[in-house]
């Protein structure tokens, strides 16, 4: 329960961040601190409320660890020619735990697996989105699962 009270207050906080959004878009040209920051800021109150939500679905997958890789592999995305617009919000911090979650969203709801899947490739044929991005970061989530659960096993090993 800790968790979703401190997503809400963090969604609750980066809310005014909109008003800085020209300053936080991010180019793979951009100086650094734009690929540092522009997850935290969102193109309006809509795309702020879309993230925020989907944020509050996932809080039950967030850990210290897994909020450092994809807030890294966020700002390394950034840099990547994908785009070009500017790339603004969090939706890239959720892609990464919609692909963590993937297998086991598969198992138990395969159909909404599915059409999560088919939303996400056709975001990338909407005007003003950034949707390869998306997918990249859906794929890297994706692929850490594993290595997450591997490195688990190595520490339960050698601990036990």
């Amino acid at each position: 329960m800790k968790s979703l009270y401190i997503t809400f207050l963090f969604s609750l906080l980066i809310l005014p961040l909109i008003l800085l959004k020209g300053s936080f878009a991010c180019l793979p040209v951009s100086p650094l601190y734009r690929h540092m920051l522009y997850i935290f800021s969102h193109a309006s109150i809509i795309h702020w409320l879309c993230n925020s939500w989907s944020l509050l679905v996932f809080h039950n997958l967030f850990r210290t660890s897994r909020l450092i890789v994809a807030y890294v592999l966020s700002v390394l995305v950034s840099f990547l020619p994908l785009s070009k617009l500017p790339v603004l919000g969090l939706s890239v911090v959720v892609c990464f735990f919609l692909g963590f979650a993937a297998r086991y969203l598969y198992s138990k709801n395969r159909l909404g697996m599915f059409l999560t899947l088919a939303l996400l490739v056709g975001s990338c044929f909407l005007p003003g989105f950034a949707g390869l991005y998306h997918i990249v970061m859906f794929l890297l989530g994706f692929l850490y699962y594993p290595v997450e659960c591997f490195f688990k096993r190595i520490n339960n090993y050698m601990n036990g």
